[in-house]
């Protein structure tokens, strides 16, 4: 199993990138491109299928899969940007974005060190700085922001100093996680002078923000409110490859490219996510050439209605699987779970006799859906393929 097989989030944009240069439309022309189709070229657009709209454009803030597509896509980098992206090779976090290169990491595997890149600019000019790293996650940490997805992860992050372009993010722990999901690819960076346009937290360092004072400051509070409902969760303004044009509730949401951008120019002029939420609609847009990517089908619109000669000659038909992994974790120092002994107050076993930390018996009490994780329900759902069609 490949790394990337395990992030739905990877998909789409990935897709975008790399095969949409090879398609033709139905009416049989290329639009804006010319010259050999495999070579591609600058120009053109591609018009994106969304199930269904962002809940916002704010990176820290959003719960949506599709708000991902659209903000950072499939290598961390595309109107916002992290530290650090994935490589097309092995899908590891090893390419550089918004550092210089990656992390250094102390003997103690505790303080990891990130030089910020020189000469990148916000979308609206003004200059990114380690200044914004900090306070990206000062603005997820914080414990008034609508952040709680990414802060369930900052757990063990203990402070972040700033020194020049230096970084240093100091742990409380050593953790196999810390490098990869809380230093390199948790946050997408996001700018102070737009959220915090009056300094709120600037009296405040990242110690202060995780302790028992952020709940009760005024000026965080004050920040938190505004930050949660800021008119840039709608109007984004990052760093990336691509940059916001409008969002039309309901409609779409439209990218165009970032001419000034600091890294390698992308290709596609501009990107349009149209919301199309009906599967029979989203189809016979895509037929008839409304639409150029139809990321996910159902069953029957697979099988039965997207085959055949006049078809296979105007689109491209992708198959990918998603491979996912579910947990259930118990909590032992709840006292359901603390208490291990049977009914007879003897030590709880599993079935070769070994002492077990929590009763099977009461975690099967606890999950009353447990028949619907039978083998036959799970494996299938795992084994399941999304395919995905390109024009």
């Amino acid at each position: 199993m490949t790394r990337y097989m395990t992030r739905r989030s990877f998909l789409l944009p990935l897709l975008l990138a790399e095969l949409l240069v090879a398609c033709t439309r139905p009416d049989g022309t290329s639009g804006k491109r010319t010259g050999d189709a495999a070579q591609p070229v600058p120009g053109d657009w591609a018009i994106v299928r969304f199930e269904n709209e962002p809940d916002t454009l704010n990176p820290l803030t959003s719960v949506t899969t599709v708000a991902s597509y659209a903000l950072w896509g499939a290598k961390n980098s595309q109107v916002y940007e992290l530290l650090m992206g994935y490589n097309t090779r092995d899908w590891d976090v090893t390419e550089p974005l918004l550092a210089e290169a990656a992390p250094t990491v102390s003997d103690d595997h505790v303080t990891y060190t990130v030089k910020i890149r020189e000469g990148v600019k916000w979308h609206d000019g003004q200059p990114f700085t380690p200044e914004d790293v900090l306070f990206t996650f000062k603005a997820a940490a914080c414990p008034l922001t609508d952040a709680a997805r990414h802060r369930s992860s900052l757990t063990d992050l203990a402070d972040i100093q700033v020194d020049g372009r230096t970084i240093r993010f100091i742990m409380s722990k050593p953790n196999v996680y810390n490098l990869r999901n809380v230093v390199t690819n948790l946050l997408p960076i996001i700018p102070k002078h737009v959220f915090d346009e009056e300094g709120l937290l600037d009296a405040f360092s990242y110690k202060d923000m995780i302790g028992l004072k952020a709940k009760a400051d005024p000026k965080i509070k004050k920040f938190a409110e505004r930050f949660n409902k800021h008119p840039a969760n709608r109007a984004p303004v990052g760093t990336g490859p691509y940059k916001f044009e409008k969002w039309d509730s309901g409609r779409e949401i439209v990218l165009t490219r970032n001419d000034e951008y600091w890294g390698k120019k992308p290709y596609l002029e501009k990107i349009v996510y149209r919301v199309i939420t009906d599967y029979t609609a989203a189809l016979t847009a895509f037929k008839a050439g409304e639409i150029d990517l139809q990321p996910r089908l159902l069953p029957i619109q697979y099988r039965e209605q997207t085959g055949g000669p006049a078809f296979e000659q105007q689109f491209v038909k992708v198959t990918y699987s998603i491979p996912s992994e579910y947990e259930i974790l118990w909590n032992h120092e709840r006292p359901f779970f603390k208490d291990n002994t049977d009914d007879a107050g003897r030590p709880a076993e599993d079935s070769r006799g070994d002492p077990v930390r929590v009763r099977p018996d009461r975690c099967l009490a606890l999950w009353d859906g447990s028949k619907r994780l039978q083998p036959e329900h799970q494996s299938t759902a795992l084994r399941s393929e999304t395919r995905s069609r390109i024009a």
